[in-house]
């Protein structure tokens, strides 16, 4: 009986393997790449690209490295944020920096509580001794989301003690589409064409795509990559090549593509990341502009979807705002609904994106997140917001758009938005640099001089920040501003509370709500004009800023 049973075994056993074999014998096989029309320009463009990333990774592993060696055993709380600010005035293309202790937590961040939400990523709190196999490992994380700039990149270096033990670890956020700044606007450099370029980790997940929205999502498991899937792939499957597939273009429309790509690799913390340029025939899509332009008109409009949610179901109230015949169907006028999470739950539009979380899309500057904005409101009762809107497969060009939004309780909204002024607008992606520019002269001289000076100086017609057109001012946390402000305007000693834009908004609040989060960037219209306005919290008191006028100012009715 015994052996009868070894026997059986043994033949179920033998049956197994002999049908693991056959499995995996018959396993479909990887799509093959299919054939694409590539240009030696474009062959030529993408090794310009992948040594140029190359390249600034060495940079940042070095500047971190270096910077990493210099906080061995220091103590000292200035000295370690001079060395984190210098690190971060040599990379400023993103939010900030912060440092851990051994133990993980945030001990410092540059600027004053820049990327304290980090650690809310469970891909960074994951981070300890264990994760770095030496002592000069660069580690890249993400994206990861942070509340003032959306999704970033976290790149991560140990430090130790000076008798060698783990200290825990800082970690600079950079956003890509700022690295890739000369790379994005509106051809890659050198080259005549226009391509679209995209960067993705082993596992499938975007780390930059030109539809910010997608930036996060997983080309292996996310649901609006399911028809695509196949096509794209080969380029996850194989270190590089030549392909085509189809894709959803930038347009309002959302028309499937034709993409002819080709790809490379680049290895950043022995990992390897696809760089992809793809190019394709567009259309330029016509931009639909409001027959009424009133804030008044937008604002009865979300007031009737407020009013239309609170006698109907949930589900009856989306399905009417997704309705393109529906009772808040209005040409050149947008309708939504939004968890305060940022996870989309009804568009007029963008219906493929309903269910996902769109606290990452960002505006025509890439530096404001008009969801993230939305959100903001909404929890303060409601009331207006505006943000610029880039216009695809154009040189720069962007609507300047009008949004309004109420609560309809405290975990959704609904609002409506649309493009003031029948004209299109053209936006400078320097402004940003520019504004970093004047607040790291301003923060330098704090550091050499003082709070006192630099506020003196910041006021004398005559002195350093006047005669060197660096536009900067202070505030508190109170409202009361510490210089003059001439975009608002304000004499020092008054409160900023008080000055409203032509559409409700206080721009005075936002920058102390946006100063408290770490800094960040708002714009606020005025009768001079409409300004980008950027703000760094010096401690838990007061803030510095920069303005510059980006567009003309748009009074409604």
């Amino acid at each position: 009986m015994k052996r009868r049973w070894v026997l059986l075994c043994a033949i179920i056993v033998v049956c197994i393997i002999v049908c693991s074999i056959f499995a995996v014998c018959h396993l479909p096989p990887s799509p093959e790449p299919r054939q694409a029309n590539i240009s030696d320009e474009m062959r030529e463009t993408l090794d310009e690209l992948q040594g140029f990333m190359v390249e600034k990774t060495k940079e940042i592993n070095t500047d971190m490295r270096q910077a990493s060696f210099a906080l061995s055993g220091v103590t000292d709380e200035k000295e370690a944020v001079d060395i984190l600010y210098e690190l971060y005035w040599e990379h400023p293309e993103g939010p900030g920096i912060y440092r851990t202790n051994a133990e993980g937590e945030i001990i410092t961040t540059v600027p004053y509580r820049i990327m304290t939400d980090a650690l809310n990523n469970p891909e960074l709190r994951a981070i300890n001794e264990k994760s770095f196999s030496n002592k000069t490992d660069l580690i890249l994380e993400g994206p990861v989301y942070t509340q003032s700039y959306g999704m970033v990149l976290a790149f991560m270096m140990p430090v130790y003690t000076e008798d060698g033990k783990y200290d825990g670890y800082i970690c600079l956020g950079q956003s890509p589409d700022e690295i890739l700044l000369d790379h994005l606007s509106p051809y890659t450099a050198n080259s005549s064409e226009r391509y679209d370029i995209s960067i993705i980790r082993p596992d499938g997940t975007i780390l930059w795509h030109p539809n910010t929205d997608l930036i996060g999502k997983s080309i292996y498991t996310s649901h609006l990559f399911d028809e695509f899937r196949d096509d794209i792939l080969p380029i996850l499957e194989k270190p590089e090549g030549e392909t085509s597939y189809r894709y959803r273009g930038l347009g309002y429309d959302q028309t499937i593509l034709e993409k002819d790509a080709v790809w490379k690799t680049v290895m950043v913390d022995e990992t390897a990341y696809r760089v992809i340029l793809a190019t394709y025939q567009y259309a330029e899509p016509e931009v639909v502009f409001p027959t009424n332009m009133t804030d008044m008109h937008l604002q009865n409009i979300v007031r009737s979807m407020y009013l239309y949610a609170g006698s109907h179901t949930k589900e009856q109230t989306f399905k009417a705002i997704n309705d393109p015949k529906g009772p808040f169907a209005e040409k050149g006028v947008i309708a939504f609904a939004y968890n305060m999470d940022g996870t989309l739950l009804a568009h007029s539009t963008l219906q493929y994106l309903i269910g996902e979380k769109r606290l990452g899309y960002r505006g025509a500057y890439s530096i404001l997140t008009p969801v993230t904005g939305m959100i903001n409101r909404a929890s303060q009762g409601g009331g207006f917001t505006h943000y610029y809107t880039a216009v695809p497969y154009t040189d720069h060009l962007a609507t300047f758009d009008l949004c309004y939004v109420l609560p309809v309780d405290d975990t959704w909204f609904v609002g409506a938005a649309m493009p003031v002024n029948n004209t299109l607008f053209t936006y400078d992606t320097g402004v940003r640099d520019d504004m970093h520019q004047n607040l790291e002269t301003a923060r330098k001289y704090l550091n050499t001089y003082g709070k006192e000076k630099t506020i003196e100086e910041m006021m004398n017609p005559s002195g350093f920040f006047h005669t060197n057109n660096i536009p900067v001012f202070a505030g508190d946390y109170n409202g009361t501003m510490l210089t003059d402000a001439d975009i608002f305007p304000l004499k020092a000693g008054e409160n900023s509370f008080s000055m409203i834009s032509y559409h409700g908004g206080s721009a005075g609040r936002e920058l102390v709500i946006l100063a408290k989060s770490g800094g960040g960037y708002t714009l606020y219209d005025t009768d001079k004009g409409i300004y980008m306005i950027y703000v760094e919290p010096v401690d838990d008191t007061w803030y510095m800023g920069s303005s510059l006028r980006v567009g003309d100012s748009h009074p409604l009715t």
